[in-house]
């Protein structure tokens, strides 16, 4: 009964909280300690030609980001195909033997076991006018995930896919104050998940410097922490 009360607690702040980078930093770190270590947020509508999509938060590393590099990618993804035809939560271990893939899939699989990640706790989300979104949440190991765990899972990737996707202004449209290309760089390797030492080494410079960038972005940004300020980064389209 704890998890359902924790996913409860976290729905009435998606009902109340204004802060939607906030909503998303405690989504983050619930899943966490689920087991999950990279979330997804994203939606599409139409088919073919006419299909249109896009990310409201996107924190998985770049070797699962190259795996998308525009439609035609994301077409072929066998988690998005899944998700377009059951309304129900899934695990990749649960439909990987039932996956007939052709080129596009198979090279889409490889690329996602090749770079270590063995599993996805998807929750499709379906609307009107065929409208469909989905949170993804990937893993270094297969999940086990019990009834009460898959389902405050369940119920808080709902409640913050409905915040995202109601929010005015989302996206494109969520103005922050202009940051340094350095301090860009620098929460870019936050929301992959870099300590500071380890950015400090990517960019060649002390680790006192790159703490200094991450302080000075989130002193401009408002921020309450450093995943917060990559979230709210993130949800403007600025990393």
């Amino acid at each position: 009964m704890h998890e359902v009360e924790t996913a409860m607690h976290f729905l009435q702040k998606c009902e109340n909280e204004e802060d939607l980078a906030a909503l998303i930093v405690d989504f983050t770190q619930a899943t966490v300690r689920h087991g999950c270590c990279a979330t997804a947020i994203g939606a599409w509508i139409g088919e073919g030609k006419n299909r249109l999509h896009r990310f409201y938060f996107n924190d998985w590393p770049e070797e699962l980001r190259r795996l998308h590099h525009g439609d035609e990618d994301c077409v072929h993804d066998p988690i998005v195909i899944e998700a377009s035809r059951t309304m129900r939560p899934f695990l990749w271990t649960g439909i990987r033997g039932r996956v007939h893939s052709n080129p596009h899939e198979q090279a889409i699989i490889e690329g996602f076991e090749r770079a270590g990640w063995r599993d996805v706790f998807a929750i499709p989300v379906h609307g009107p006018a065929g409208y469909v979104g989905l949170v993804a949440l990937a893993a270094k190991h297969p999940l086990q995930l019990t009834v009460e765990k898959r389902a405050a899972l369940e119920m808080m990737a709902l409640g913050l896919h409905h915040r995202c996707h109601q929010t005015e202004g989302f996206g494109d449209g969520l103005v922050l104050p202009r940051l340094t290309s350095r301090q860009i760089e620098c929460m870019r390797l936050v929301l992959a998940g870099r300590s500071d030492v380890e950015i400090a080494e990517l960019l060649g410079v002390s680790t006192s410097t790159a703490h200094f960038h991450i302080e000075a972005a989130k002193a401009r940004l408002g921020a309450r922490s450093r995943a917060h300020a990559a979230a709210m980064l993130s949800l403007a389209g600025r990393l």
